[in-house]
């Protein structure tokens, strides 16, 4: 049950939290709109290898022609939360008139909503990053730049566009940086309105708590582009004379979701302890079938036949039994999985 304090003297100001500052607010794309919907599907064009132009062939000198295939990834709001509270009438006036419904919606907005949503977002973001580096031991004062360029070469081979990189830290990690790089002291008005602390090479660096990170996580990086954060509920209301009560209702729902965008995945880099993520599958002919396996003990494993990221693609299978031997060019693609661990790398496997 709370505890209502009636004390002396209420004439004090309300004593409120520090307003946190949302980290992903405006960092993410907003070019998919879930208005009215609990889902949308992603479809995406999946392209294959280019063939050779036979100059001398008596039928089509391009190749044989073949249905251009698409993927399908499905995004469902994850998140539906709540919060009901009443402020009795008595005690609202005992205590000076401080618990205003307005007081009410911003410290829950302030101290559970915001903070909580920030923390799932990055959780799911890392947990379905496109790339998922290893590194031996936590970033230390002399390994923090060597690390943070590891996640903006990542990001470079895999062709991610340089404009809108952000890279987030937990705060102990942006101090290391302080010191041993000075441009990241070349800290300007407009950044630090944004959030952001400072640049190394194209990424933009942000710092948050470092309680917020999930276990196992050392940084993880996104491109604008790459990451989606829905919001399609985020209200509250103050209703005054609700029955059995004598007061007021105050109530808010916050509905929300957090995904990578498979098309651009690689755009999402997480750095995180070894050992934390899973084994890639192996693949195993034999018989009249595959068979796929994970030195990481406990994962499941994901896979596909049709040239789809098994990570997010609709159409792909959970692995229980041996596969029947798909025909020959086929590609079978598979990720395992494991709670409490990091997807591993796709392997991927040519059927002959």
């Amino acid at each position: 049950m709370a505890t209502v304090n009636l004390n002396t003297d209420y004439r004090q100001p309300l004593a409120e939290a520090f307003e946190y500052a949302p980290v992903f607010a405006g960092k993410t794309t907003d070019a998919y709109a879930w208005r009215g919907a609990n889902a949308v599907v992603l479809t995406e064009i999946v392209t294959e290898p280019l063939n050779d132009y036979d100059r001398t062939a008596s039928g089509n000198r391009y190749g044989t022609p073949s249905e251009v295939g698409d993927a399908r990834q499905i995004l469902t709001l994850q998140r539906d939360r709540s919060f009901s509270k009443a402020v009795d009438r008595g005690n609202y006036q005992e205590q000076n008139y401080l618990k205003t419904g307005a007081a009410v919606v911003k410290a829950y907005l302030n101290e559970q909503a915001a903070p909580e949503m920030e923390r799932f977002m990055l959780a799911e973001l890392a947990a379905n990053a496109g790339q998922v580096l290893t590194a031996d031991a936590a970033p230390a004062k002399d390994t923090i730049l060597e690390a943070v360029l590891a996640v903006e070469t990542a990001m470079d081979d895999a062709r991610v566009p340089k404009k809108d990189r952000f890279l987030l830290l937990p705060n102990a990690y942006v101090a290391y940086l302080r010191e041993s790089l000075t441009a990241c002291n070349d800290i300007t008005d407009r950044m630090l309105l944004k959030g952001i602390v400072g640049n190394v090479g194209s990424l933009h660096i942000l710092g948050t708590s470092a309680s917020d990170f999930p276990a196992g996580l050392y940084m993880l990086a996104w491109q604008k582009q790459s990451a989606a954060l829905p919001k399609t509920i985020e209200d509250a209301k103050v209703s005054n004379d609700v029955p059995g009560i004598s007061g007021i209702l105050v109530e808010g729902r916050f509905r929300y979701g957090a995904f990578v965008v498979s098309k651009r995945a690689n755009g999402v880099v997480a750095m995180v302890a070894s050992g934390t993520r899973c084994e890639a599958p192996t693949v195993t002919a034999g018989g009249t079938g595959l068979s796929l396996s994970s030195a990481t003990s406990g994962a499941t494993m994901f896979y596909t036949l049709d040239g789809t990221d098994p990570r997010y693609s609709a159409s792909a299978l959970p692995y229980t039994a041996q596969i029947p031997t798909p025909a020959s060019g086929t590609v079978l693609r598979a990720v395992a999985k494991k709670a409490g661990m990091f997807a591993s790398p796709v392997t991927e496997y040519l059927c002959v």
